[in-house]
């Protein structure tokens, strides 16, 4: 539940205040985690992989790694949770576009904001076929 906190506040001069009866107070936050990108991967398999850098606040646990189609507006569904700043979408669509997110968490389940937006279009496999000469 609600706790009730005493303040006490002291000016540059030093004159205090002891008469507060309210105050605002910042017990915690996380910045949220700066985007390094989006970008298929080197493999054949229809993936994308998504890169950050990690949020140097002591309390981070992990990373949630959230995910919208481009052209299906603007709301993100989570899509993994990760400690490490990189992770592996898998199981997407070739030629659709992907966007993402990341929020840092910590250990009482606090979020940070969102990171800046990265999109990447998951291309289609080029297949080559052999040529076969056919003689006369």
């Amino acid at each position: 539940g609600a706790q009730q906190i005493r303040v006490q506040v002291e000016a540059a001069n030093s004159n205090t205040s002891l008469a507060n009866d309210a105050a605002s107070v910042n017990l915690h936050t996380l910045p949220a985690p700066d985007f390094v990108g989006a970008a298929a991967s080197a493999s054949t398999e229809p993936v994308l992989d998504v890169s950050w850098l990690p949020v140097n606040v002591p309390g981070v646990e992990g990373y949630r790694v959230l995910r919208r189609e481009a052209s299906s507006g603007p709301g993100y569904e989570l899509v993994g949770e990760t400690i490490s700043p990189a992770y592996t979408d898998r199981l997407l669509l070739r030629g659709h576009t992907y966007c993402y997110v990341i929020e840092a968490y910590d250990a009482a389940g606090m979020l940070s904001a969102y990171s800046e937006e990265a999109c990447s279009t998951l291309p289609y496999l080029r297949v080559f076929l052999p040529l076969v000469l056919k003689g006369p």
